[in-house]
């Protein structure tokens, strides 16, 4: 709960009220010296949390489904202390995989994760390319899967984003509160395709996270590892 949070009282005590988020549709108890009445059903909260939680990664469920339709929704588990919570999508195949080639075949996810199960504190759409055949869908499911998700946590697109994607850039930036990476890597080992040429495969990241923040320990981040 935050300054300026629009919340319905409902159930209103000496120590402790209860309150419904207007603003996202969320319910918790708060102190109720916390509560500031302005009206028979509105209030203002008082602050509390920092200013990286007032954005839509306190908002669990939103992030949970931020790039659907594009790509599916996702958990959200706790996998204990060392590893915080996450929620991710099984591998997305991209087309039927060829006998020749012996990797996984070309797909893409989304992920979400956080030390604390209120809050998500990086959401990642990634996609790993182990064919070049397989490069114009990837960038274009990953760029959909991107205007989907800052359009569901009312966001602009960042300016360079798409164009990043399409020339494999790297990019940072922060705007509206979110601090935004675009990263590919290749694979250190070639795959030898159908045609027996070689290829260095690619991997494909787009993180968010509130722009004051710092992007979450390797340890149980959603980023791609470099096989």
């Amino acid at each position: 709960m935050w300054s300026g949070l629009h919340v319905k009282i409902l159930s209103a005590g000496p120590s402790i009220t209860q309150v419904r988020a207007l603003d996202n549709d969320m319910e918790c108890w708060v102190l109720s010296d916390a509560v500031r009445v302005g009206t028979a059903v509105a209030a203002s909260v008082g602050p509390g949390i920092p200013g990286a939680h007032q954005t839509a990664f306190a908002n669990v469920a939103l992030l949970q489904k931020a790039a659907s339709p594009v790509l599916p929704s996702v958990g959200w588990n706790d996998h204990g202390e060392s590893m915080g919570f996450m929620g991710t999508t099984d591998d997305i195949k991209l087309r039927p995989r060829s006998a020749a080639i012996t990797i996984g075949g070309s797909t893409v996810d989304y992920c979400i994760a956080g030390r604390l199960g209120n809050r998500v504190e990086e959401a990642v759409i990634s996609a790993f390319v182990e064919s070049p055949k397989d490069l114009p869908l990837s960038r274009a499911k990953v760029k959909a899967a991107a205007v989907q998700w800052f359009k569901a946590v009312g966001k602009s697109l960042p300016s360079g984003v798409l164009a990043a994607i399409a020339q494999d850039k790297q990019l940072k930036t922060t705007t509206e509160g979110l601090s935004v990476e675009y990263v590919v890597d290749r694979c250190a080992s070639p795959i030898k395709q159908p045609d027996g040429t070689l290829y260095r495969c690619k991997m494909m990241d787009l993180a968010m996270k509130p722009a004051d923040s710092a992007w979450p320990n390797a340890s149980w981040n959603c980023r791609s590892i470099n096989k």
